[in-house]
């Protein structure tokens, strides 16, 4: 590895006002090994091993690894101790994710060490390699899982200011991703709270567990209040039933919000064959199971439609419920339901079609479920308005460090 500043370097580039330099003419690089798991020894020691998920999860300065080697398990494999202040770069998963070592420590072979001679300031490297981390995606090589390698990485060009002007620009950055960082953490607790609020408004508006019903309100059951239903899944070999203008609604379209579209379409014929039923605009759809968290989230259809099967639907009748009261006590009580649920076991705790129609419901009078669905509404508006203003403001923070980096990389700062 050269010492001096007397490296041969390209003219600027076009976005650079500085020369360009082979990475490898100003480092020295070297991957790191994994000691045999069979020698249980190896890995009761105190020198920091690092594997790329230490990367991910330390941001620039990598100080704790989760598991640490001995000196036995550095002389006896190829593994090797790189000194602090080296430059980490992910070869493969993650490629490109760096960090700077805190102190001196150790790494498996899918890690590149890039040790900076004197005059390339290792904090300068780092930050521009955040910068290029999708030119280093693209550049990685290989079958179905790219990777780098240490001829590629070394054959990059980087801008190689003076000294000073690197530890100038590096210390700028420094700073502004803080103020990044502050201002991410901020907007990201503004936006869990405005997360928060329609839980909490739900519960001001039901009774909560143990509380007698107001005056006029009953406890029903809901199959005796509303007539459902639920819907199927027409065989995907047969083509002339999908491709048609009748929405098919599947679970995971199931939102806790009201559906104006669906994902996918069937045909008249499939309506007629499959014994698919058409529902009207305010049928309640509620996921009876599903990946994730669907399972209890529901969907107040605006639209005629149909569904699979995994959709239990509550018609509408204008002179018992509310549709929008009924969602909103589902929403409510969708981890009661969850957790209800899971307890009868199995590897896919499901809801079902009597499980739901056997649920009790609080019903107050037909004008006080249309008061409070009108204030719901109001107030989840609100609530929509503000999570997209934080959600804006929180893609915008994100924004921030690519366009940083690039000023500075660019002269700008």
């Amino acid at each position: 590895m050269n010492k001096t500043t007397s490296i041969p370097a390209r003219p600027a580039g076009k976005d650079s006002p500085w020369p360009l330099i082979r990475l490898g003419d100003v480092t020295r690089t070297s991957s790191g090994g994994t000691p045999s798991r069979s020698v249980v020894a190896y890995y009761q020691g105190n020198i920091c091993w690092a594997k790329i998920e230490d990367l991910t999860r330390s941001g620039m300065w990598l100080q704790h690894t989760e598991e640490r080697i001995t000196e036995a398990a550095v002389e006896g494999t190829n593994a090797k101790v790189f000194p602090a202040r080296t430059v980490f770069i992910a070869m493969y998963g993650s490629i490109g994710a760096t960090s700077i070592t805190a102190v001196p420590m150790s790494c498996n072979q899918a890690i590149l060490g890039c040790e900076c001679n004197p005059d390339l300031y290792p904090e300068f490297l780092y930050y521009w390699v955040c910068l290029n981390r999708d030119a280093l995606l693209r550049r990685g090589r290989g079958g179905t899982q790219a990777n780098l390698n240490a001829k590629i990485v070394n054959d990059l060009r980087i801008p190689y200011p003076l000294l000073s002007e690197q530890k100038r620009i590096a210390d700028v950055l420094q700073k502004q991703m803080a103020a990044v960082d502050k201002a991410r953490t901020a907007t990201q607790a503004r936006l869990a709270a405005v997360k928060a609020l329609p839980a909490a408004f739900l519960r001001q508006v039901f009774p909560q567990p143990g509380q007698p019903l107001p005056d006029g309100w009953r406890w029903v059951r809901l199959g005796d209040f509303a007539d459902t239903t639920s819907g199927t899944t027409p065989s995907r070999s047969n083509p002339e039933y999908y491709g048609g203008n009748i929405p098919w609604v599947k679970t995971g379209e199931l939102r806790d919000e009201c559906i104006d579209q669906a994902e996918e379409h069937v045909t008249r014929l499939a309506l007629e064959e499959c014994s698919l039923s058409l529902l009207p605009p305010d049928t309640l759809l509620i996921a009876m199971y599903g990946q994730g968290q669907t399972r209890g989230r529901t969907g107040l259809l605006r639209i005629y439609a149909t569904t699979n099967q995994a959709c239990f639907a509550v018609l509408p009748n204008e002179t018992e419920f509310s549709p929008s009261y009924l969602q909103a006590w589902f929403r409510l009580n969708y981890q009661r339901i969850r957790t209800e649920t899971e307890s009868r076991g199995g590897n896919q705790p499901n809801l079902n079609g009597q499980i739901l129609q056997n649920m009790m419901v609080p019903l107050p009078p037909l004008a006080e479920q249309g008061r409070i669905a009108g204030l719901l509404h109001e107030q989840m508006a609100t609530v929509d308005k503000a999570r997209a203003a934080a959600e804006e403001e929180l893609n915008t923070i994100n924004a921030l460090p690519a366009a940083l980096l690039r000023r500075a990389f660019n002269g700008e700062i």
